[in-house]
């Protein structure tokens, strides 16, 4: 205390907050706190500047006292921000019950939290107003995670009730913490989910056998869930029965599928679905996440396409091993355990044919490759890292979290994989913002601006574009709504959507995609410095033509143009090998950048169709018009950067009845 005084009387400010952090003793904590009164005009210059030190001391205020400042005056334009800290904190603080008096260092004061929670305006609480991409203070998704946490039931029912929005996430500036899931603080509607099926058990023997620190969880969940549904603020459906009751769960017993959606928003359902007969097998991606995420670093993911069968077979048997441990100690096992030997059954059955179609899939993920330019360095916005996942991909160059961009790339074939073995995907939109989904390419747009421009994978702290699986998904869906329509029912409160209303509702969503996508533009690019060897490996001339590009379309835009010329040869050279059957069309229609810059001739896409066209006709055309149509397309693939002959010859010359075969791929490989 002393020495706090002592900093206190010199302005070191930041030293007294310091030191009432470290001390555990609550009567220290009180005594350094009380040296700095929030009526002390050098303490409320000292507030405007450091937060922090304003939630220390408001978090812990007399709120009678408080009553009496006019905290605008005291903090000025920097008001919002000083009470918004406080709430995080005193929300983060446990209950002080029925204890008196409160000690507000460590307790919650529910008079105090109600004061401060009326100071803050209702756009504020729930960041409307701001930009689309602007980073925004997530305080609603922040105060109702760690009320919920600690046991603020009441204050929580509180906010509903005067308008917070209990259906908006807030990104994570750490790794991990309250309320916390895939780098996101989840909104409290999806916090809740999981006691959900609790709350329909209250009140009977096996509820009574519960602790009391989890029948009072449950009761505060049922004390949320009913708040909603009287103010018409529920996204979900509010209880048990609801869930099992529901023509979600009704059709799964017919026809067994997976469920999709926001992780713990789809939960009751899952629960409910694997309690069936129908629902020993795994439900959901996650319940597959032992076989995929083995392969989605960038080195075993270049070894599943070199070797598919062999690759598979042995991660899926790793996969079965870790499931089979699991079992009696993950809770996304819990409920298919009565029957362990048909689950995992099921389970290396999806798993095996989920990884064949991730091989078959475009293979975008090599964008998750390490960089040529940045071998071995770790990404600066990653503490702590220096395995694979934190070395600087080719993504992260151009401002995509490599991580999340590989793990949308997997849960995106997820859908294919689901079409192709003819399962139904329940998709549950509850607690999806669909303008989120519209929008989402502007968001990340303006997400890749700001960390380019703060240095980018290089040198920024600041995290990159962070794929929101979800979004992505569902972009996807709409994207291939045809191809799709029949995989995939979209369900709102467990009811399946269908007929005209599902029409209409895809037919806008799909629109308003379209038209986001369009103001979005194009998406910005690093400097194209940055991908030098990328681009030096395809051709050591192709530099000079981007800058000369330059000149002509802007910097700008010859980095854009870099940084799709990286991925798309990329893709094109990969899927070259995997899924050659798709190469020229791909050729065709995604990769005109290609043919600009001379990496592709301009009358190869033709030449390909012709040969291909010839190839496949029955009867077998005459040998000199297809050794004619042969040449020619050999003459093309000769004109490609060494780097592309080999794999573009195997993807366009193969055919099984031609002998001819033999001497393009020599011709075209050795050329």
């Amino acid at each position: 205390v002393g020495t706090a005084r002592k900093a206190f009387e010199d302005g070191n400010l930041d030293q007294v907050r310091d030191l009432y952090g470290k001390v555990t003793s609550a009567d220290t904590k009180r005594q350094i706190r009380e040296l700095m009164p929030l009526t002390d005009a050098k303490v409320q210059k000292a507030v405007q500047g450091d937060p922090a030190l304003g939630a220390i001391l408001l978090s812990a205020a007399d709120p009678e006292a408080l009553k009496k400042l006019d905290l605008k005056k005291a903090f000025g334009r920097k008001k919002d921000d000083v009470v918004a800290a406080a709430l995080v904190a005193i929300g983060g603080k446990k209950s002080a019950g029925d204890e008196a008096p409160v000690d507000r260092d460590t307790q919650r004061d529910t008079d105090l939290f109600n004061l401060l929670a009326r100071q803050i305006s209702k756009e504020t609480w729930n960041d409307s107003g701001k930009g689309i991409g602007e980073t925004k203070r997530g305080l609603g998704p922040r105060v109702c995670a760690g009320l919920w946490a600690t046991g603020g039931y009441d204050e929580i029912c509180a906010l509903i009730e005067r308008g917070v929005d209990t259906t908006v996430a807030a990104q994570s500036k750490t790794a991990g913490g309250i309320g916390v899931y895939s780098d996101f603080v989840q909104p409290l509607q999806h916090l809740i989910q999981g006691e959900l099926r609790d709350t329909g058990k209250l009140g009977t023997a096996e509820a009574r056998g519960w602790d009391e620190e989890r029948l009072q969880r449950v009761k505060g969940a049922q004390k949320i869930f009913t708040t909603l549904k009287d103010q018409r603020k529920a996204v979900t459906v509010t209880s048990w029965n609801e869930v099992t009751n529901s023509e979600l769960i009704g059709e799964f017993k017919k026809n067994p599928g997976t469920i999709w959606g926001f992780e713990d928003i789809r939960m009751p359902y899952v629960q409910a679905a694997h309690e069936t007969d129908a629902g020993i097998k795994p439900i959901r991606m996650m319940e597959l996440w032992e076989a995929a995420e083995p392969v989605l670093s960038s080195w075993a993911y270049e070894a599943l396409l070199k070797d598919p069968d062999k690759e598979i077979k042995k991660v899926v048997d790793a996969a079965l091993k870790t499931v089979t441990k699991a079992m009696d100690t993950k809770e996304k096992f819990a409920e298919v355990k009565r029957d362990k030997d048909k689950f995992l059954a099921e389970f290396e059955k999806d798993a095996t044919a989920f990884l064949k179609e991730l091989v078959g899939q475009v293979p975008k993920g090599t964008f998750g490759r390490e960089a040529q330019d940045t071998k071995g360095k770790s990404r600066p916005y990653v503490e702590g890292r220096t395995d694979d996942r934190a070395l600087i991909g080719v993504s992260d160059i151009s401002g995509i979290h490599s991580n999340k961009f590989m793990t949308s790339f997997a849960c995106k074939a997820g859908l294919w994989w689901a079409k192709q073995e003819k399962k139904p995907v329940y998709y549950c939109l509850d607690g999806i913002k669909m303008e989120d989904v519209t929008d989402y390419k502007k968001v990340k747009n303006k997400t890749i601006e700001t960390f380019l421009a703060d240095g980018g994978a290089i040198q920024s702290k600041e995290q990159p574009h962070r794929e929101v699986v979800t979004m992505k998904e569902m972009r996807e869906v709409l994207r291939n709504w045809d191809e799709l329509k029949n995989t995939v029912k979209l369900v709102e409160k467990g009811a399946i959507l269908k007929g005209d209303e599902l029409e209409k509702k895809v037919a806008k969503w799909k629109s308003d995609m379209e038209a986001g996508n369009k103001d979005a533009g194009r998406t910005p690019a690093p400097p194209r410095v940055q991908l030098t060897k990328e681009l030096a490996a395809l051709d050591p001339k192709l530099m000079e033509r981007l800058d000369k590009s330059a000149r002509k379309k802007g910097e700008k835009e010859a980095d854009m143009d870099a940084r799709d010329i990286a991925r798309k040869a990329g893709y094109l050279a990969k899927m070259a090998n995997t899924r050659p059957e798709y190469a020229l069309k791909y050729l065709m229609a995604k990769c005109p950048v290609l043919v600009e810059y001379e990496l592709i001739p301009n009358k190869l896409p033709e030449a390909a169709a012709k040969f291909g066209k010839l190839a496949a006709t029955d009867p077998p055309p005459k040998k000199s018009e297809l050794d004619k149509a042969g040449a020619a397309l050999v003459a093309q693939i000769k004109e490609c950067p060494p780097v592309f002959r080999q794999p573009l010859a195997q993807a366009m010359v193969s055919h099984p009845l031609l002998e001819y075969n033999k001497k393009l791929n020599k011709v075209a490989g050795n050329a």
